[in-house]
């Protein structure tokens, strides 16, 4: 399942998503919200709405016709999809969990993420103004965790991220998944 943005920043963009879309054999999740909206690029047969609304605080489902019961993110929600779709073993490449592990403070208890990914150089970001101070921060991310256990109990799901911070996935060496 391969996730594509399809806020195209120009119309080159947009014609390149355009063709991709055209394919008969793309299937695009789309928030239910957003079905209309996708509609313009690619034939309602192969749209597929989920949704997207937030109960996680009364709620626990994990299904996605129905209302979240987890933390918002991109990764929970392709679990969640290949889950109720019936894949048996779910593989996972650049979840990148391991915040904690890049999380710094400043001089005067500024919040401070220091990020790397595949396509850019390391950054620096700040939340101080994101959350109350540092607990309130690692309190989010212990959410997000618990969130991904529930996610993947008594599934067959793989991380090929060591470094990760994934509870519920057994890790892997990449070599032995290609």
């Amino acid at each position: 399942m391969e996730q594509i943005m399809i806020q195209g920043s120009n119309k080159k963009d947009y014609d390149k998503m355009k063709t991709f879309f055209n394919n008969k054999n793309v299937k695009i999740f789309t928030p239910f919200k957003r079905i209309k909206e996708v509609s313009e690029l690619i034939d309602y047969k192969n749209i597929y709405g989920f949704c997207d609304s937030d109960l996680s605080y009364v709620y626990n489902s994990t299904v996605p016709i129905l209302p979240r019961g987890y933390t918002t993110s991109t990764t929970f929600k392709a679990i969640s999809l290949a889950s109720w779709m019936g894949y048996r073993k779910i593989f996972i490449i650049g979840m990148d969990h391991d915040y904690l592990s890049t999380l710094k403070t400043g001089k005067s208890n500024e919040i401070l993420q220091v990020e790397k990914h595949s396509y850019d150089k390391y950054h620096v970001y700040d939340y101080t103004n994101c959350y109350t101070d540092i607990s309130h921060y690692i309190f989010e991310f212990s959410k997000l965790l618990y969130d991904l256990k529930k996610l993947t109990l008594n599934k067959k799901i793989y991380c090929l991220d060591y470094n990760s911070f994934t509870p519920g996935l057994k890790k892997i060496f990449s070599k032995k998944f290609f």
